[in-house]
């Protein structure tokens, strides 16, 4: 089994939707952990829980490698913004 396989082994199909939804970058981490299926009432409390890095350190690497993945894929930044790749893309978006 490959380590990525491993990783996600070990987080609950929660934690992966959780995940899914966060990456996508159209919600808040409230609303994410919502669609994920957590409660509403405790949504924003188990967002901050996923997302801090100590109680659930395979959450937060896989959110940096579905990042990561979807910006290699898309050419897209964590901003959303497309990568330039040359100086003359700059120029065509800055005023004169």
């Amino acid at each position: 089994m490959t380590e990525e396989k491993e990783k996600k082994a070990k987080l609950t199909a929660r934690q992966r939707e959780f995940v899914k939804f966060y990456v996508d970058g159209i919600y808040s981490a409230k609303q994410c952990a919502i669609k994920a299926g957590y409660a509403e009432d405790s949504a924003k409390f188990h967002a901050s829980k996923l997302l801090n890095g100590r109680d659930f350190p395979l959450v937060t690497e896989l959110v940096k490698e579905k990042r990561d993945e979807k910006e290699r894929k898309y050419g897209v930044t964590l901003l959303g913004q497309p990568i330039c790749l040359s100086v003359n893309s700059i120029s065509n978006v800055l005023p004169a």
